[in-house]
């Protein structure tokens, strides 16, 4: 539900984009840590670094996906917020789990 709910929000028009007002690269940053929070609580045997080459993969489609929504663009920034957010979930479940 959570991928569905990101893709959709990720791909709205311009025009009818939903914003937190806490700035676009925070939003990045809180979605991806969550998707790889999610995916890491999810398959737990699976390897990290495997968890979060998808998660990143994931928001780098997203990004280039955005080409193709009305009034969007893909940012190579945005895919770099994307991929430390989701890289930030593994030091925080690493600090949760001692």
């Amino acid at each position: 539900i959570y991928i569905i709910i990101l893709t959709v929000l990720s791909l709205l028009p311009a025009k009818i984009a939903v914003a937190s007002g806490y700035g676009d690269k925070w939003e990045h940053f809180v979605a991806y840590c969550a998707l790889s929070c999610l995916a890491r609580t999810s398959f737990r045997k699976t390897n990290v670094f495997k968890i979060w080459l998808v998660c990143s993969a994931y928001g780098g489609v997203l990004e280039l996906l955005q080409h193709f929504s009305p009034g969007r663009c893909m940012d190579f920034l945005d895919f770099g917020v994307n991929t430390i957010g989701a890289l930030s979930c593994f030091f925080i479940k690493t600090r949760i789990n001692r």
